[in-house]
């Protein structure tokens, strides 16, 4: 056992120094060391052999025996040729012809099947079993047997020369050329099995160090999504938790605005109020980005004028103008209705301007659309303007372009950022042109596609839109945090309404609603201890309360307000609260009924 052993080892160690590295691995291996072994015990030690035997038994060496001389020699120059083929097929159906024609070449001058040399046409199929598949090896076969055929043929017609062979010799050659051929064939069982059980143990180890890797990859995906998870859990609960004192603090400024101040007190209300803005900004940009990221964000188009929403954030954003500055409107003449979200827009627009308002010491501002062949929404500045090489970086995330030591500007980095992904996820694009000192210009490039035809709707007169009559209407007012229960019902109060009642927990307003049935709309915080908004709401409804009920919360995202809709809610709102907002919600479920 030992000694098969050795000589297995001796094998495996000249194939694995005659194959160079190119084929040492990879599906082409184990032909390239089939196919050396095979040259090596045919041509090297089988046939070569073979004829040396013969020929000292003839004792003579004619001029056709140089030709068979060539023909054997060949079949060892595959084991240099295989350092500069590029692929082991070539090499492969070399080797099979050269073997093919050197047993022909053999057969036939030596009397095909009347002399000593027919059991040679055994190693062609054998061989090309090894080397290709098994329709190829099929093919060889037929090959090998019609060139026998076409011995035996010339044979009968007595065409075939005389045999190299002494025809005297020929129960001699024929013992040695069957031996020969059965110890070819037990040495390349031998060997290539050999091949076979270190090729097929190479394969398992690599299976077993595939399947490790597949394992930590797993874990690595697992980590990675745990983390993500983590990450939008925490974003998720510092959005929540961020934008709970905001609440009181814009609500209360909004509040403090409406009241007769001294000038030096009413300009300290309205920093607050931008404080806030710009921090509810910055929590809003963090999460959207975040969003983007994972693929999350949804769209809910709507139709509405894109002419009108223009002009509207326009009008919102030329207090942030620097004096001097002036705003210049082109092509907002009349409707252009289109199917979209209307918010995200809105958020794009806003950005944009934001940014040429920061940016523009003097000049103009001026937000031009255009439809053509698509809707074309340029915002120009004549601000500072943006250098070539910078404009690549505008929408890279926390970058700000520009020279940071001879300028302060807020923000996080992120809002070009999130308005490009809003913008694409549209089906758009936003395109950008800049020259240092004159200026730049953003351009927000939509499909046409989204233009609908102006929709009927029942819109009621600006004078509608601004009444609103609360009286006795009995509204509740949910949440576990005071002080935004008092900001509320001090909003409330702004409109007229004196009936507010104040529940702290969910559990609270379940209790109160039992002993005043009465209540027509509750105020419903989301997020609140023991119970939820979400679980009070169905409490509620499976108790039979028919009321309306709006969601109040800081989790402002789509997945948020379809949970409303679902546990049986009639309207949302986000906090930090808006008292315009908080009007159109009232009016819109006082006109529902």
């Amino acid at each position: 056992m030992g000694m098969f052993s050795q000589l297995e080892s001796v094998i495996v160690r000249i194939l694995e120094g005659l194959i160079p590295r190119d084929f040492a691995s990879g599906p082409e291996a184990f032909s390239a060391r089939s196919l050396i072994f095979f040259c090596l015990t045919i041509g090297g030690f089988g046939l070569l052999s073979m004829m040396v035997f013969v020929v000292i038994a003839d004792g003579s060496f004619p001029l056709r025996r140089v030709g068979t001389l060539l023909l054997i020699t060949s079949l060892l120059t595959p084991i240099l040729f295989i350092r500069y083929v590029q692929s082991m097929k070539s090499l492969s159906l070399y080797v099979m012809s050269l073997t093919i024609l050197t047993i022909f070449y053999i057969d036939y001058n030596n009397q095909s099947v009347a002399g000593p040399a027919t059991a040679l046409w055994v190693l062609p199929p054998a061989l090309a079993v090894l080397l290709f598949r098994i329709k190829a090896a099929f093919i060889v076969l037929l090959i090998s047997t019609l060139a026998m055929v076409l011995n035996f043929y010339w044979l009968r017609s007595e065409k075939l020369p005389p045999s190299i062979v002494d025809p005297k010799n020929w129960y001699l050659a024929k013992v040695v050329i069957q031996t020969i051929t059965t110890s070819l064939i037990i040495l390349c069982t031998f060997g290539l099995s050999a091949i076979v059980f270190r090729y097929s143990k190479k394969l398992e180890q690599q299976l077993l160090e595939r399947k490790k890797r597949m394992k930590e990859f797993a874990k690595l995906k697992e980590k990675a999504e745990a983390s993500a998870k983590s990450k939008a859990i925490f974003l998720a609960t510092m959005s929540h938790e961020l934008r709970t004192p905001l609440n009181s603090v814009i609500g209360n400024a909004q509040l403090l605005e409406k009241e007769v101040l001294p000038d030096r007190v009413r300009m300290r209300v309205n920093d607050i109020a931008i404080a806030g803005n710009l921090l509810l900004t910055l929590i809003n940009d963090v999460l959207d980005f975040s969003k983007l990221e994972e693929n999350k964000v949804t769209l809910l188009p709507e139709p509405y004028d894109l002419v009108s929403q223009l002009r509207e954030l326009s009008r919102i954003l030329v207090p942030r103008f620097k004096p001097g500055v002036e705003l210049h409107l082109q092509g907002l003449e009349g409707e252009l209705y289109i199917n979209a979200d209307q918010n995200r827009l809105a958020q794009v627009f806003m950005n944009l301007l934001s940014n040429a308002a920061k940016f523009t010491e003097s000049g103009a501002v001026t937000v031009n659309l255009t439809c053509v062949d698509d809707i074309r929404v340029a915002i120009e500045d004549s601000g500072v303007g943006i250098k070539q090489e910078d404009i690549s970086r505008l929408f890279q995330r926390f970058s700000q372009v520009g020279d940071d030591s001879k300028r302060n500007v807020e923000g996080t980095g992120l809002g070009l950022v999130i308005s490009k992904g809003l913008v694409e996820l549209m089906g758009g694009a936003i395109d950008v042109s800049s020259e240092i000192g004159l200026g730049s210009t953003f351009t927000v490039v939509l499909p046409k596609s989204l233009i609908v035809p102006t929709p009927i709707t029942n819109q009621l007169s600006e004078a509608d839109q601004t009444s609103l009559d609360l009286e006795g209407v009995h509204i509740l007012v949910v949440d576990d945090v005071v002080m935004n229960c008092t900001v509320l019902e001090a909003m409330l109060e702004e409109f007229g309404q004196v009936n507010v009642d104040l529940a702290y927990s969910g559990g609270d307003a379940i209790r109160f609603i039992e002993e005043h049935i009465d209540v027509d709309i509750v105020f419903m915080d989301m997020r609140m201890p023991e119970m939820d908004g979400i679980e009070t709401t169905q409490r509620l409804r499976e108790m039979g309360f028919n009321g309306l009920i709006v969601a109040v919360t800081a989790n402002a995202s789509v997945e948020d307000r379809v949970a409303c809709e679902e546990a049986g809610m009639n309207g949302f709102l986000s906090k930090p609260l808006v008292i315009t907002e908080l009007r159109n919600v009232l009016i819109d479920l006082l006109e529902r009924g």
